[in-house]
């Protein structure tokens, strides 16, 4: 009986003593990336390079998007006349949109990827 207690008092202080202390908890915290990164312009000035939406043929151009940050075309999404999305060809040479030029999207997929600069 006092065996399995001391056995047990010495596994206790082994964990504490292997336990990191608070200050090291924060700091492995705080130099830790985030696990899921915004994908927000990082400045003003970029937003800037962000192009407008422009209507066409009653579709509107939301922006240049691509799936994954290692893919490296981007490519036109665009919303018709009745709300749904569509990924189309490179960023700016769509040209005309239409449901024979483009491939249906949802806006979950579009969250998964990453919306790329005017200049990308």
């Amino acid at each position: 009986m006092i065996r399995s207690v001391l056995s047990t008092l010495v596994a206790a202080l082994v964990l504490l003593a292997l336990a990191p202390s608070p200050a090291a908890a924060t700091e492995f915290a705080a130099a830790r990336p985030a696990l899921l990164p915004l994908n927000l312009p990082a400045s003003p000035v970029a937003l800037a390079t962000i192009p407008a939406p422009r209507p066409v043929a009653g579709w509107t151009f939301l922006g240049c998007w691509k799936s994954r940050p290692w893919v490296t075309t981007c490519l036109d999404v665009y919303r018709d006349e009745a709300g749904a999305l569509y990924t189309c060809k490179a960023c700016g040479t769509t040209g005309n949109p239409s449901k024979g030029k483009c491939r249906a999207t949802t806006q979950a997929n579009l969250d998964a990827g990453t919306w790329c600069s005017a200049t990308e």
